[in-house]
């Protein structure tokens, strides 16, 4: 039985209301960056921002039979119960362990992040330009946090990779988002000179598969000239990418093959860790089991650790729910892009539970509607629910 839904129905705030919005959600975007892992359930002074964020944007999205989140959740919800079946698998050998809790809540804040930060940015997207801008600022003063501390590590952000993870999304973000060249050009640059200054490989290998996506969606929609353009000025374009890692690696020190180990074992080892311990425990280890259990640090793999945490149910509920994202109703090369980024950029580190993604992406999906609405600009509010409905 079908029933219908609209997405992003609504007639979106006035711009000045929107920049005040904008001004709370860049705030709330750069303390997304100042997460200290070793605090209780992986909070942090930015959820001051942040949760309020959450709690009026999920409150709006209920009230609001329109809101795109609503929507997406309706099509979401049979992943997220795998997800959660899948996790409650892997708690049966462990029972609620402390470290199984709090990776449980922290999977949990994140996606109420999202839901929240989705709806905000939605409802004013009139002001998506202003918060866009606001990212940049936060961008800049990420690049010179770790150009000033070497590696970006300090006592607020211990691990150089979460700043090289945030100024990777974030460039990224205002990249695909901006309708400004100049402040594309200029959030690429900053994005790119940040990520080498903390020699994160992760943050490169993200932005690189990032900007990887946009030149493939700018090809498909290019015309034969302006393919030949592309074609002539790779090398232009290959030169610079190629001393911009060969910076990075100079820069903090490291070869390439050092990049890839850790303290705990080169990635391929830590990976082939986890991957015993989902033979030995079919159905999970739990929510956090890798390193509650000792079998490792970390999966340093978004796909493997929900594999080797929660089992195949949560690994096909992961799957499934990153690809609604991804089909979305107005959903576009934006969203793909981000999301791309984020599975490639997971292959060498956790980045699932980082907010800043999840705001990113909540960025990048609300653009999306936003060209998707100047594409198709309604005459009146009826128009637009009739060009906004769909089936499920």
């Amino acid at each position: 039985m079908s029933s219908p839904d609209t997405i992003g129905a609504e007639a979106p705030r006035p711009a000045f209301t929107s920049r005040w919005t904008g001004l709370f959600l860049g705030i709330a975007f750069l303390g997304a960056a100042l997460i200290r892992p070793r605090l209780p359930f992986n909070s942090a002074p930015g959820d001051v921002f942040l949760a309020p964020l959450a709690v009026l944007g999920l409150i709006g999205a209920a009230r609001d039979r329109h809101s795109p989140v609503r929507a997406g959740g309706r099509r979401a919800l049979p992943f997220l119960w795998l997800i959660a079946l899948g996790s409650l698998l892997g708690l049966t050998g462990v029972g609620l362990a402390p470290w199984a809790v709090e990776a449980m809540i922290k999977d949990v804040y994140v996606l109420l992040i999202f839901a929240g930060s989705w709806h905000v940015l939605w409802r004013h997207r009139n002001g998506l330009e202003s918060t866009v801008g606001l990212q940049l600022l936060g961008l800049t003063m990420m690049c010179a946090f770790a150009i000033a501390t070497g590696h970006g590590e300090s006592r607020l952000v211990p691990n150089p990779n979460l700043v090289g993870s945030y100024l990777a999304f974030i460039g990224l973000g205002v990249f695909i988002s901006s309708r400004r060249n100049t402040v594309r050009l200029a959030a690429l640059a900053i994005a790119s000179v940040g990520v080498a200054a903390t020699g994160s490989i992760g943050g490169a290998t993200a932005l690189g598969a990032g900007m990887a996506a946009v030149a493939y969606y700018t090809w498909r929609s290019a015309q034969p000239q302006a393919r030949l353009v592309m074609i002539t000025s790779a090398p232009i374009v290959a030169i610079p990418a190629a001393a911009f890692v060969y910076w990075t690696f100079e820069r903090t020190g490291r070869e390439v093959g050092d990049a890839i180990d850790s303290k705990t074992g080169s990635r391929v080892e830590i990976w082939g860790d986890a991957l015993s311990s989902w033979v030995e425990n079919p159905l999970g280890a739990g929510p956090g089991g890798l390193v509650g259990r000792g079998y490792s640090r970390s999966a340093h793999n978004d796909l493997i650790e929900y594999l080797t945490e929660r089992g195949l149910l949560g690994l096909i509920g992961l799957v499934g729910f990153l690809a609604v994202l991804a089909f979305f109703g107005t959903a576009r090369h934006r969203t793909r892009v981000v999301l791309f980024a984020a599975i490639v950029g997971g292959m060498s580190h956790e980045t699932l539970h980082f907010r800043h993604l999840w705001l990113v992406l909540a960025m990048a999906l609300v653009a999306d509607h936003v060209e998707t609405e100047r594409e198709n600009p309604p005459e009146s509010l009826a128009q637009q629910r009739k060009l906004t409905t769909y089936r499920t």
